[in-house]
């Protein structure tokens, strides 16, 4: 086996240089500077053609732009090319930046100019944090250029299990845990040699923080091997058209998303006749012979008998759901758990709703083949009902949609709003419909306790639907407190108005006492609006205290704490800056890579001959 080594040895001195350094000389050394090619090393027989690619002198370089780099940089490009037909040199070993735009500014250049000419492509991951900064520090065609580059390496190795992530972020064909500092090179050597065998382990063992698993492989390293063409069955019957929820922008992201970082899945998806579905693509045939949650008996007898048997009819591999496994279940489900009001009788379902709820929970839920919750306490809620979901159940946070959600208003935004909605830049905002849980009153009552000037200054605006007459228990609170004047109720807003209402905000307020996430919350943060949360542990995780946490149970708390964000200053400045940065890390990218990982390893573990021999035998 040839292999062409693009990488720099000492100097400069540090771990990565080191291990090159390390690898070439157990490997026998450059075969270009042997008389004879070299003995068979490991047991493998790999020859190393080594094109040594230092672009920096010192470490603390790598990261700064040099006027030279580029050209330096094409000049190994062009001895790594030369190589390549001089000695037939196929594979090409590379080690990616950990993060920095300069760094990461070479590898798109290396990858742009070298990976046409070789057949096979292995990242060496000696250095962690590239998808991190990816997910925080960049725009998202930054993003989108480097998957282009850089995504579906023939074999991703990384070092421990905490460098898993950047391997995973880019999808690797293969991926391999090779573990130490200074790793064995016979285990070294059998991972790099595996590219030609045609045997590989199930698919990609996942990130260590998606609990997921009970299946990796059990030897010295494990390796991963591309998944097969997959259709997958999404049901978003469960949504009412005429009272849009966040279900509508998580699908939509999540399958558009999926048709560009996945080109081997397609997508059947059950809509109802009302329902908006606007992604369109070959990959995605659009069913709408069901109705949706405006019919509910109508919509429940399809989703547990008709949408399964249907799903399989077109080929799926697994349907798609939330909150149920059909009663019906035709073929590997998964389950999506986005709420838990049903384990709280203060939220007033109604009998029969909070009947169907509970028996889902008990009796059904146990058959879902993958569980995804949203969030570590939903994850530990759902453990406390089935704890033998634990092998079963991805953790994966929500996504964002950050070409919308931005901080950067237009210049007739203010007066964009004030025409609209007839309020002035400044107020404070709730955005959600109106359902128990989300205390709509607490609020209101903490609002009452600010003085009229401030309240006229600041208008309370709450943007959202009706539920079991939450909205007008709103309204009659208002009254009550004589602010009704100062409280303006907006009701249903289109989707292109979320982000300039939560922009020209001074604060977000989310009063409620439970949430699996709470989305609203980093859109807001996005969009560089403080929030003033309630003090749930929830809005804890999601929020990593960058907001102002307050008990909404006190209203002089809640009074108090919106009158410092009313009046602007340091504390507003840091959490306007700190709420930013902290919505960076929630992207429909990373959700999507984490969940069709899980996704497309259930279904590779049970359509494998060895589960189908278990099922049958049970």
């Amino acid at each position: 086996m040839k292999l062409l080594v693009f990488a720099h040895v000492p100097l400069p001195h540090h771990g990565q240089s080191y291990g090159v350094q390390f690898m070439l000389a157990g490997f026998g050394g450059d075969a270009r500077r042997q008389k004879q090619a070299p003995p068979a090393n490991h047991g493998c027989d790999i020859e190393c053609y080594h094109v040594n690619a230092r672009f920096s002198k010192r470490p603390e370089d790598i990261r700064e732009f040099q006027a030279g780099k580029p050209f330096l940089i094409l000049f190994y490009c062009l001895q790594a090319i030369w190589c390549r037909f001089r000695y037939g040199v196929t594979n090409f070993y590379y080690i990616p930046a950990a993060g920095g735009r300069v760094a990461l500014f070479c590898d798109w250049l290396v990858m742009f100019v070298c990976r046409p000419f070789f057949k096979k492509i292995i990242f060496h991951w000696h250095n962690a944090g590239l998808a991190k900064w990816l997910e925080t520090a960049v725009q998202i065609r930054t993003r989108s250029l480097t998957y282009r580059l850089m995504k579906n390496a023939d074999l991703s190795i990384v070092l421990s299990d905490g460098a898993r992530r950047d391997a995973e972020k880019l999808m690797p064909l293969r991926l391999a845990t090779v573990a130490g500092g200074t790793p064995d090179l016979a285990q070294l050597a059998k991972c790099i040699r595996s590219i030609e065998s045609p045997e590989f382990a199930p698919w990609l063992k996942p990130h260590s923080g998606l609990p997921f698993g009970g299946h990796s492989l059990k030897s010295e390293f494990q390796i991963a091997r591309a998944p097969a063409p997959l259709k997958l069955a999404l049901t978003i019957l469960a949504e009412n058209p005429s009272r849009k929820t966040g279900l509508s922008t998580l699908f939509h992201e999540f399958v558009s998303q999926s048709l560009n970082l996945f080109p081997d899945v397609s997508w059947l998806i059950f809509a109802g006749p009302n329902q908006d579905w606007k992604v369109a693509d070959p990959r995605v045939k659009l069913i709408r012979n069901f109705p949706a949650n405006d019919h509910l008996n109508r919509r429940l007898f399809a989703d547990h008998f008709q949408v399964p048997a249907v799903a399989r009819k077109w080929g799926a591999s697994a349907l798609l759901t939330v909150g149920f496994v059909p009663t019906r279940k035709c073929l590997p489900t998964v389950m999506h758990v986005l709420s838990l009001q049903t384990l709280d009788k203060r939220n007033r379902l109604g009998l029969l709703r909070q009947f169907y709820r509970n028996s889902m929970i008990k009796h059904n839920w146990p058959q879902a083949d993958l569980v995804i919750t949203n969030s570590q306490l939903t994850a530990s809620q759902v453990l406390s009902l089935h704890p033998e979901f634990h092998d079963r159940m991805v953790i994966s946070y929500e996504g964002l949609q950050h070409e919308i959600f931005h901080p950067d208003a237009t210049a007739n935004e203010p007066h964009w709003i004030r025409d609209k909605f007839g309020v002035e830049p400044g107020y404070f905002l709730w955005i959600s419909n109106f359902y128990p849980y989300k205390q709509a009153e607490r609020l209101i009552t903490g609002y009452a306790r600010l003085d009229p000037k401030t309240r006229r200054r600041h208008p309370l605006v709450m943007a959202g639907g009706n539920w079991l007459n939450g909205l007008e228990a709103a309204q009659a609170r208002a009254k009550h407190l004589g602010v009704e004047q100062d409280v303006k109720f907006l009701g249903w807003i289109d989707d292109d108005s979320l982000a300039p209402l939560y922009r020209q905000a001074a604060a977000f307020c989310l009063a409620s006492r439970e949430e699996t996430f709470g989305r609203c919350v980093i859109e807001a943060m996005a969009c560089g609006t403080p929030c003033v949360v309630n003090d749930i542990p929830i809005m804890h995780e999601v929020t990593n205290d960058e907001a102002l946490i307050v008990d909404f149970e006190d209203a002089d708390v809640v009074a108090d704490a919106l009158r410092k964000l009313a009046i602007g200053g340091a504390q507003s400045a840091h959490l306007r800056a700190r709420g930013m940065v902290r919505a960076r890390e929630f992207t429909f990218e990373k959700l999507t890579t984490e969940r069709m990982t899980a996704i497309q390893q259930m279904v590779s573990i049970r359509s494998s001959p060895g589960f189908q021999a278990s099922v049958r035998r049970q």
